[in-house]
């Protein structure tokens, strides 16, 4: 490569053009780099390296005039030049530079003003003329943005207005004290202005505005900590969001953007057009906008008078505006503590730390949002206030991280009846907000995030604020109490929101804050990844104590605030100390009673008759009638926290045993429900309790009343008196699998008695005598089927009355030839009369069977198998209890799981402690949301994924199991697998090795058939298949072999892969450069006909060797200036980056000569060589010989020179000197020749040693070794010709013995017996040669390997179809006499593709390099693998080629290991097959051969005659030998030649020379 001496510094030479696409010195030092901006509004870039330290401004405006010349005669000609643009008159003495800060620049440059290696920005003036403010190209965004790839999707309205007002608030915050910190937006349906009185930007590279609202490149950002105190007032935004230019080319098409610093006296602005981001050209990848420089604005200056701000203009609206009303609510919300804020410093005066605007209304005096309303609308404190420290542990990353939050709970009490929450979100809806939330399902969760609200983060609750958890005395109160709070949470930096600062992204200090409240914390810290310090005013809590702590405060604020009713409607009567307070549902000491209140619109009253719905309150099993007696509000008039309760007699209870108010002793009045039920009067609210109609009522009592003749049964102890045995009762439970007993006695009794007798003897007289039949029904229902709607009849009998035991009326029941009451409910036993005449009431007695508990067991109760993709959530599942009757069994209390997915030894995923909610007495519960994560679905892919879910309980006594299926998750991201993509960059060249593995986000292979797409640039595939792929079955797109680099060196190319239009990976790389450079310096000049030798050329990349440029694919030609000299078409091959070419002859005649020595496929990797031919000495002529006298009939007569002519003078010197000149050019040639000669004689010199040192490593003599190499091969021929009668294969073995007159086997069929595949290779073991005949089988291995041509000669049909016998190899057998039967193959060699891929650096049997197997779950290499078959085989020298096309046309990959074992416990590794040295074959994955038969035909196996070396070894050594014996018969055949051409060309100078001594002697020329 040749080097660049550095120049001297001129002021002529100083400048060098910017990096778009111009010219430069690229010396080290300083360089100075300016932006000019033209008088005519157009931008040029100068670059100066080296200056001095000042330059005339005369001078600099040259140098700048010579660049816009150079621009103008290139390609870079400066944006926007047009003819209709101001003309600039290039006058350098009326011209002068202003920088940035307003400095005018008019008599000399000074760079020590500038700093090297930044751009300064620099206008040029014209004395004469007005300055343009609007400039072409001025500002390039290239580096700062992409539009065509950044623009959100899902992006709105309001969130691109709020990523814009947050870098306003940014630039505002960083203010200095006594200024202004002011926001102004204005949004009409034409444009948006946003304005604010920042630290502005300006034309400086540091803080110029092209980077305005750029991700990650803010000017504003604080140098200062955030914060350490909530609520966190510390705008850090420019970290997240899409940047300001997305957020302003989402809203509107155009957009200007002005911007001012305290620094420079001028305003800058940037003017944005999506059409022209959009438009610009993909293949420059460059966004140039125009810009403009003026004075600030009188209004500007009032606004900030400060000296700093920046004005956005968005107009050509592309986005609906929403409401006038509701955008500043909206942003007030947002923005709520900035704006107004009570907790800045340690006053208590509401302060507002800055100043916002909308359509020139003030936020501070807007009473909208829902942060103003739900102030008005919460109690008035205290507020419940905790601090909490997240810290990461350092087990779980490399550095802990930190985070802080501020939980500030607050009350929303129920007044007069009315919730305030519900009160809040009507007042919202009337103010047009679009709130879908009630009571209920209300988001009791809010989320700041350093001050500023996240709209998208309203969750439902904490777990902390369930009321589902808690438990007590005061549940039902507490329930209620609970739903009021709402919490706002403040969080600092150490948590991150999400790309649209929304919500909080999905993080562990995320996931710990949603969780908060769910379990205490532990101190075990190895087992929770995020740890948790609580703090309340500036003491430390334990979860249990913050527990305590949040009950007893909303308790608290249940008694200073909640209101349930005010008042009643008449004068209460007051009770003090009442007893009984847990049946009356209260628990103050102090209530007042009432007999009417006002509740929903309608009116109350003592003696309303009510009906209460079933499961109103939890012991309420049935729907309830009853009698509305008093209401009880707990405390006094005015007091607040009070429950309002109903109390009501149910329709069974008489007036005497209902609730009663009396006087006590001293005038204070007492209550006694007795057996009235307390309801809580929210139940009104509900519909719970409803009024009903005296006649409606009355009916329901009726039924209660009516007396008629009724059927009973004996009790057990009549039974036994009766000598029957019983002992059926019917009032307590029974487990399943109870057994009924023999006989059941009923009877009929009177209608005017309770009860039976003690005895049924004595009370004979109350049993009626009389001849009914009477039916016994036995039902079965569940036991939720009480009115046995769905029940099914399992025993009915119907049975006359008879005596028994002197007893008359005895119905006697047989039920004991039932089975065991096995299924769990109600067994209803219905007894009825068979006759109406006494209008007998039927008896029905319930007996409850319940589960068997003591035999419970779970099971899942899906039906079909669960199927769930990894980082999704599991399908909604149930889980019954079961005994082992199959019946449900209640769940005893249980709030958590443990829940396994395993396969066989493999657990994929684990959740020990999973909260599930399992309802009272419950027999079943449902696992759902449920999210999946798992890493380890590689080790079931073969497995199709098959799983199986396990869940137990806590103390793993119970455990139930169903299969499943558990997929990989979406693709997430891609990795190279041992991809060497930079060694095979070249053009033209096809890329060997290169696998991308697809990943899921939990480090899964994704699922096979998964269709990605493959985008290349620079690169093209080489099948037919498109850039859309789908994943294999290891979870890879394999594309070894398939792309080919279209581009020149230097160039870049890349591959990308994206799903779902979504791009997840990509990849690039250069095209190294390379050059070609002479190794040893060729000299400058050599004598005319002599040879240049072994002039080695090398391939260098940044002055390295490239070996790579290494085989048959590399080679070098030379061409010259001189074609007659150089043979152009001789090749010359590379030699890992080396190629010697042995001799370049120099032309005969004096003068320059020029040589270029180039690769043959990369013409333009070349050099020129440049070699002055100078005149070689005169030679000498002496010969020992008689000169050649010439026939007097080849002479003219002698005579003085000086009596020649001058014409026969000049005839004589032409001649001799014609003479002269041919002997000199036959001298040359002998001298070459000897010199030829002695090359030869020398290397067959080296190559006998070699050959002798080769021969010495074998030990045994070399002919052993040959021998015992052929004796093998013809024994293999002896067993195809034994064995394999009446093949093809044999045909060939015989004629190969025999001699056929006028018939040769190789111009017949272009193949003999040697072209068998079984005796192409040879191995060194018996074992390996056995399983790989079994592998391909005997038809393969008895195949021939012919070319297309030779293909055609064995086989001709006619037009029948049917084999012309006369033809071929046919037309062979038939001539020995054999009929050959079996069909075979023929394998035309010139249609296998070839193996593509390098070979084993000096390897001798060029065996393939092919990767060691490896597999994605593995870092170790398979145990016991031998190698890979195809490079197990040994070959000829001259046919060592079948490696590559035929072997690895049939072995492919074919892998080899020493065990069946070994194979097995390395499928992992395998991708094409596998055999074992034991006999073991896998053809694919999963598809395991048995082969019990021994192949007859097999390799040949060679084994060495010594254990001094290897077989391979022996094997290469052999062939070594056998290589350099054939290059040393060549060698001697050259040199046999070269001395006959010598003594030829001798005897021919010996003639020439005699000949011309006689001329000179005898002054005389042979007559013409």
């Amino acid at each position: 490569m040749s080097s660049q001496r550095p120049l001297k510094r001129k002021l002529s030479n100083c400048y060098t053009r910017d990096g778009n696409g111009s010219s430069s010195n690229s010396d080290s030092g300083k360089a100075y780099k300016f932006q000019i901006q033209l008088p005519e509004g157009l931008t040029t870039r100068l670059t100066l390296h080296n200056p001095p330290e000042q330059m005339q401004v005369t001078e600099f405006i040259k140098n700048i005039q010579k660049e816009l010349e150079r621009d103008s005669n290139g390609s870079g000609s400066p944006a926007g030049a047009a003819s209709n643009r101001r003309k600039v008159k290039w006058n350098p003495t009326h011209m002068y530079l202003q920088d940035v800060f307003g400095k005018k620049i008019s008599s000399a440059v000074s760079f020590s003003r500038f700093a090297p290696n930044k751009c300064h920005l620099l206008t040029l003036h014209e004395d004469v003329g007005d300055s343009v403010e609007r400039y072409k190209g001025m500002w390039d965004l290239t580096q700062y943005m992409d539009i065509s790839e950044e623009i959100p999707a899902e992006y709105t309205f309001e969130t691109a207005l709020v990523d814009l007002i947050d870098n306003s608030l940014q630039a505002v915050w960083s203010n200095g004290k006594g200024e202004r910190r002011y926001i102004r937006v204005i949004v009409s349906k034409e444009k948006i202005i946003i304005f604010d009185s920042g630290r502005g930007m300006d034309g400086t590279e540091d803080n110029s505005i092209a980077k305005w609202g750029k991700l990650w490149s803010s000017n504003h950002r604080v140098d200062d900590e955030i914060s350490g105190e909530p609520p966190y007032l510390q705008p850090f935004f420019g970290m997240f969001g899409y940047g300001a230019p997305i957020s302003a080319m989402y809203l509107g098409r155009n957009a200007t953007v002005s911007s001012k610093s305290k620094q420079c006296p001028k305003v800058y602005t940037l003017y944005l057009s999506r059409d022209s981001l959009t438009n610009s050209s993909p293949s420059k990848s460059t966004w140039k906008m125009d810009g403009g420089i003026r004075n600030p604005l009188k209004d500007e200056k009032e606004l900030s008078p400060h000296g700093s701000f920046t004005w956005v203009e968005i107009d050509n609206l592309k986005i609906k505006c929403p409401d006038k009303y509701k955008l500043p609510c909206f942003l007030k919300d947002i923005y709520f503590p900035y704006i107004q804020c009570d907790e800045a410093g340690n006053s208590n005066k509401t302060v507002m730390p800055v100043e916002f605007e909308v359509n020139d209304v003030n936020l501070a005096e807007v009473s909208g949002g829902e942060m103003a309303i739900a102030n008005l609308h919460s109690c008035n404190g205290p507020d419940l206030v905790v601090q909490l420290n997240f810290l990461l542990n350092k087990e779980k990353e490399s550095e802990s991280r930190v985070a802080n939050a501020r939980l500030k709970f607050v009350y929303f009490p129920i007044v007069e009846g009315e919730e305030r929450i519900n009160s809040m979100l009507k007042k919202l809806k009337k103010g047009g907000y679009d709130i879908n939330e009630q009571f209920e399902n209300f988001s009791r969760v809010s989320i700041r995030w350093l001050g500023r609200l996240l709209p998208g983060a309203r969750w439902k609750q904490l777990p902390l604020m369930d009321f589902k958890l808690r438990v007590g005395n005061d549940a039902s109160s507490l329930k209620s109490c609970l739903r009021r709070v709402k919490c706002f949470i403040d969080t600092d930096e150490g948590f991150f929101p999400t790309p649209s600062k929304t919500d909080l992204a999905q993080d562990p200090f995320t996931v710990a804050l949603k969780s908060f409240g769910s379990k205490p914390i532990s101190n075990e810290k190895e087992k929770h990844e995020v740890s948790i310090i609580i703090y309340r005013n500036g003491k430390r809590l334990s979860m249990s104590q913050l527990e305590k702590d949040y009950i007893e405060w909303v308790r608290q604020m249940h008694e200073w605030y909640d209101q349930e009713i005010k008042c009643g409607e008449d004068e209460p009567t007051v009770i003090l100390s009442p007893p009984g307070k847990r049946k009356l549902g209260i628990t103050q000491d102090v209530i007042r009673v009432h007999e009417a209140i006002k509740r929903m619109g309608k009116s109350w009253k003592s003696g309303q008759k009510v009906k209460v719905a079933k499961g109103a309150i939890g012991t309420l099993k049935e729907s309830m009638y009853a009698t509305l007696e008093y209401i009880i509000v707990e405390g006094l008039l005015g007091d607040a926290g009070g429950e309002a309760r109903l109390i009501c007699r149910p329709i069974e209870i008489p007036d005497d045993q209902g609730c009663k108010i009396s006087d006590a002793s001293g005038g204070n009045p007492m209550i006694e429900i007795q057996k009235s039920v307390s309801f809580p009067v929210t139940l009104i609210d509900a519909g719970k309790i409803v009024a009903i109609d005296q006649d409606t009522f009355d009916s329901h009592l009726k039924k209660r009343l009516v007396e008629v003749p009724s059927i009973d049964i004996l009790t057990d102890a009549q039974h036994k008196d009766l000598g029957i045995e019983s002992v059926l009762s019917f009032g307590a439970p029974v487990r399943a699998g109870y057994s009924l007993p023999k006989e059941l006695v009923a009877v009929i009794r009177c209608a005017s008695n309770t009860t039976l007798a003690p005895s049924p003897l004595s009370g004979q007289k109350l049993i009626m005598k009389v001849d009914l039949g009477m039916n016994l029904d036995i039902v079965q229902a569940c036991e939720e089927d009480k009115e046995f709607n769905h029940g099914k009849v399992i025993f009915t009998c119907k049975k006359k009355p008879i005596s028994h035991g002197g007893m008359k009326g005895l119905y006697i029941f047989s039920v004991g030839n039932l089975k065991k009451l096995s299924k769990a409910g109600l067994y209803k036993f219905s007894f009825s009369a068979n006759s109406e005449v006494f209008g007998c009431k039927k008896l029905e007695k319930i007996l409850t069977v319940r589960p068997d508990i003591r035999s419970a067991k779970w099971k899942f109760c899906n039906s079909t198998p669960l199927s769930v993709r990894v980082g999704a959530c599991l399908p909604s599942t149930s889980v019954r209890c079961y005994d082992s009757y199959d019946n449900h069994v209640p769940f005893g209390p249980m709030s958590q799981i443990k829940l396994n997915i395993y396969c066989e030894d493999h657990v994929l995923a684990e959740i020990k402690n999973l909260k599930i909610e399992v309802p009272d007495q419950g027999s079943s519960f449902t696992i759902s949301d449920v999210a999946i994560l798992s890493s380890k679905l590689d080790k079931i892919r073969q497995n199709s994924y098959l799983a199986t879910i396990e869940i137990t309980s806590l103390d793993g006594l119970y455990s139930a199991t169903a299969p499943c299926k558990v997929l990989p998750g979406a693709l997430d991201h891609v990795k190279l697998l041992r991809a060497q993509v930079k060694k095979y960059l070249a053009p033209g060249r096809v890329i060997k090795e290169l696998i991308l593995e697809m990943f899921d986000s939990c480090e899964n292979h994704v699922e096979e058939g998964t269709e990605v797409n493959i985008n290349v640039d620079n690169l093209s595939f080489q099948d037919n298949f498109g850039s859309i792929r789908k994943v294999n079955s290891d979870g890879c797109v394999d594309l070894s072999g398939l792309l080919k680099v279209d581009s020149s060196f230097g160039s870049e190319v890349s591959i990308s892969v994206s799903t779902q239009g979504k791009a997840i990976f990509q990849e690039s790389c250069k095209v190294p450069r390379r050059e070609i450079r002479v190794v040893a310096e060729v000299p400058f000049s050599c004598p005319f006909g002599s040879i240049l030798r072994n002039v080695t050329f090398e391939v260098v990349s940044d002055g390295t060797i490239d070996e790579e440029f290494h085989g048959v694919e590399h080679t070098m030609r030379i061409r010259s200036d001189q074609p007659c000299l150089i043979n152009e078409t001789v090749q010359y091959s590379f030699n890992h980056g080396r190629c010697t070419i042995p001799a370049i002859p120099v032309p005969r005649k004096a003068g320059q000569f020029f040589f270029v020595a180039y690769h043959t496929h990369y013409s333009e990797l070349q050099t020129s060589v440049e070699v002055h031919a100078t005149q070689a000495p005169k030679i000498e002529l002496e010969s020992p010989h008689t000169p050649h006298r010439l026939s007097e009939s080849s002479q003219v007569a002698c005579s003085p020179i000086s009596c020649w002519n001058d014409e026969s003078l000049q005839t004589y010197l032409g001649y001799t000197q014609k003479l002269q000149q041919e002997v000199e050019a036959i001298g040359e040639k002998v001298g070459t020749l000897e010199r030829s000669m002695d090359l030869l004689l020398n290397r067959k010199t080296d190559l006998e040693n070699e050959i002798s040192i080769l021969k010495d490593k074998l030990g045994e003599p070399y002919d052993k070794h040959v021998n015992l190499l052929e004796g093998t091969k013809e024994s293999m021929k002896q067993e195809i010709e034994q064995l394999c009668p009446g093949t093809m294969a044999s045909v060939l073995v015989q004629v190969s013995k025999r001699s056929i007159p006028n018939f040769n086997l190789k111009n017949e069929l272009k193949a003999d017996c040697d072209s068998l595949v079984a005796l192409l290779a040879t191995v060194t073991d018996p074992r390996l040669s056995r399983v790989l005949a079994k592998y391909l089988g005997e038809d393969l291995m008895l195949s021939v390997i012919s070319s297309t041509e030779g293909s055609r000669s064995f086989v001709q049909y006619d037009s029948n179809g049917k084999v012309n016998k006369s033809y071929g190899i046919h037309k062979v057998a038939s001539t020995l006499g054999i009929n050959i039967e079996k069909s075979f193959n023929v394998i035309v060699l010139d249609k296998i593709r070839p193996f593509v891929g390098e070979f084993m650096n000096g390897d001798a049997q060029k065996k393939l390099a092919i990767p060691l197997p490896c597999s994605p779950h593995r870092q170790t290499d398979p145990a016991g693998f031998v190698g890979y078959a195809v490079n197990l085989l040994n070959f000829s020298m001259k046919k060592l080629e079948l490696r590559a096309t035929l072997f690895y046309h049939l072995f492919g990959q074919l892998q080899v290991y020493q065990t069946r074992n070994d194979m097995e416990e390395a499928q992992d590794y395998i991708k094409e097959g596998a055999v074992s040295l034991d006999g073991a074959i896998m053809r694919r994955k999963g598809i395991v051969s048995h082969v019990d038969q021994e192949p007859k035909i097999v390799f040949p196996v060679v084994a060495p005659l010594l254990q001094k070396a290897s077989a391979e070894d022996v094997y290469g050594i052999i062939m070594q030998i056998t290589e350099k014996n054939n290059i040393l018969e060549e060698l001697l055949a050259t040199y046999e030649e070269a001395r006959e051409m010598h003594r030829a060309a001798l005897k021919e100078f010996r003639s020439k020379y005699d000949h011309l001594q006689t001329v000179m002697q005898t002054k005389s020329i042979p007559i013409q």
